[in-house]
């Protein structure tokens, strides 16, 4: 008989829908493409023993763009990069850029969290039908240009 420990046992001792929500966005490719599952810290970096009492060693994801709006957190576009390596360490630009345009336009004035959400129910993934990338699209555009109307004024 062979041990195998879980990687995340601990995490979703708290996060118990993260590993679920996890395997059904990344669970059909990934083991053949890696050669592993992906684990809570591929992306979340490592946990420290402080994590439960609000420590900062837990990278976490959130919505920005490299222009204001009234939505979201505004980042430069070094700093969006950045944020999107983790993403991008795994899934490679001129993949993404094949995949669809709006990949390469965005690569560096939107956080991947903007349309991607791995931990949500009904995770945003590539399984958008044509309509809800049209609202996608609809949606994070009024909010910029909102916000440009009324700079304008």
């Amino acid at each position: 008989m062979e041990l195998i420990r879980d990687k995340d046992y601990k995490c979703i001792q708290c996060h118990k829908d993260s590993k679920q929500t996890l395997a059904g966005s990344h669970g059909e490719n990934v083991v053949e493409i890696r050669g592993a599952a992906p684990s809570c810290t591929d992306c979340h970096s490592n946990i420290g023993p402080d994590h439960r009492d609000g420590a900062s060693t837990v990278i976490t994801y959130h919505a920005a763009q490299s222009q204001p709006g009234t939505d979201k957190t505004w980042l430069d576009p070094e700093a969006i990069l950045k944020a999107n390596s983790r993403c991008t360490d795994c899934h490679q630009p001129k993949y993404l850029q094949k995949d669809s345009w709006t990949h390469d336009v965005h690569a560096k004035n939107l956080t991947c969290t903007n349309c991607h959400s791995v931990h949500a129910e009904k995770a945003k993934v590539l399984s958008y039908d044509h309509k809800a990338k049209i609202k996608m699209c609809v949606d994070c555009h009024k909010d910029f240009n909102e916000k440009r109307e009324e700079e304008g004024k």
